[in-house]
């Protein structure tokens, strides 16, 4: 009967004050992080893999969300350079030199594209 005695389980006695939604949805990710060990969220699905590594994928929604909001956007190499930068994070300087001539030499492919339509 001592099993029956003993509660692991620790319940919430009072609210938790929080002054935003922000603030929420941090305290409520951070409770599942430490409730669910990784194995066991790789078991329950993506969507709270999603929820758990929201500041992961932050910047991909971010660029998605401009990238539909003005698909015009696609069209200027420079404006691609601009929605990559947030995913380029991490990455070598040298790398992103590179690729800011890569989107200068597609400026200027467009550039001659535009004066042969003319």
């Amino acid at each position: 009967m001592e099993f029956i005695n003993i509660s692991n389980i620790s319940y919430i006695d009072k609210p938790i004050p929080v002054e935003n939604n922000k603030e929420r949805l941090s305290y409520i990710i951070n409770t599942i992080q430490k409730e669910f060990p990784k194995e066991n969220t790789q078991n329950i699905g993506t969507i709270l893999d999603i929820i758990i590594n929201m500041d992961k994928y932050k910047a991909i929604f971010s660029s998605l969300n401009t990238i539909t909001s003005n698909p015009d956007n696609l069209k200027d190499p420079n404006q691609i350079l601009h929605l990559l930068e947030p995913l380029l994070e991490g990455v070598d300087e040298k790398e992103k030199d590179k690729i800011r001539e890569m989107a200068k030499i597609l400026g200027l492919m467009n550039n001659l594209e535009n004066t042969k339509k003319s």
